[in-house]
């Protein structure tokens, strides 16, 4: 499409079993216009928390910077307690920082 309209919503977890998320992100480049993430494992097929399983979040958050997206991204997680609000809340965070 040649159309500046047409933009992706893009999910890293729900991508893995077709690809690495972090080359559909570079394939996509600045027509994504929001980002999800939870956590997923290729091995098992199973989503987990965040920042388990088998996603690069590191090379992820280079693809991000990489096509310049300097959008929302959401946990797309279940919520909680506290404690469990802190600990997507912290995971986000060192993805964000690229770790």
């Amino acid at each position: 499409f040649k159309s500046p309209w047409v933009k992706a919503f893009f999910d890293v977890g729900n991508i893995v079993l077709y690809g690495y998320p972090q080359h559909w992100i570079r394939t996509l480049g600045r027509r994504i216009k929001r980002v999800h993430v939870k956590g997923f494992d290729a091995r098992t097929r199973q989503f987990v928390p965040l920042r388990e399983g088998t996603i690069d979040w590191p090379e992820v958050r280079k693809a991000l910077a990489d096509v310049r997206y300097n959008g929302w991204i959401t946990a797309e997680v279940r919520g909680g307690d506290e404690k469990t609000l802190r600990s997507i809340s912290r995971a986000l965070d060192k993805i964000i920082a690229g770790q």
